[in-house]
């Protein structure tokens, strides 16, 4: 039996980065640091279909 396993694993961007500051745990940087989140997704989008469809 051949196993495959493919596996994306995306770093955080600069703007990611930026939204965590110095205290990625803060209560108050949650929603800028989700937003980030968000928007760095979509650009690996392309990246995870192609994994997912290996």
């Amino acid at each position: 039996m051949l196993l495959r396993y493919a596996v994306a694993v995306p770093s955080a961007d600069a703007a990611a980065k930026k939204a965590f500051g110095r205290k990625p745990l803060d209560p108050s940087r949650r929603a800028a640091v989700a937003r980030a989140g968000l928007e760095q997704s979509a650009a690996h989008t392309d990246v995870v279909a192609a994994v997912l469809s290996s």
